[in-house]
């Protein structure tokens, strides 16, 4: 993996360099620590702060909500299809929860609110 930020093309950064362990290893064992330090740099230089969409600016929580909404939509569609939305006392509440769920994991994974 990046021994540091600077081994990632495009940073001239420079931050801590993780020590070498001595012992042999069996196999491929990842450090967490330098996986997460690469996500997360991944994530501040490369997250989009608005999503433009002919000359308009969109936030990204905006773009995410959108997508939570499609996505609960077609849940609520397959619940409906396969008669399973009967179990529940209040459907329209359901979907609202499954927005609001659907909103919250993709604007945490994958477009950083």
């Amino acid at each position: 993996m990046f021994d540091c930020v600077s081994d990632i093309k495009g940073d001239s950064r420079q931050t801590f360099v993780a020590e070498q362990s001595d012992t042999a290893m069996s196999g491929f064992v990842p450090d967490p620590e330098r996986l997460l330090g690469a996500f997360r740099m991944m994530l501040m230089d490369y997250a989009p702060s608005e999503f433009s969409i002919g000359g308009v600016y969109l936030p990204p929580l905006l773009v995410a909500s959108l997508f939570g909404a499609v996505f609960a939509w077609l849940t609520v569609l397959l619940l409906n299809r396969y008669r399973l939305s009967r179990w529940f006392a209040y459907p329209p509440v359901v979907f609202i929860a499954l927005a609001v769920i659907y909103t919250g994991l993709i604007g945490t994974f994958f477009i950083p609110v």
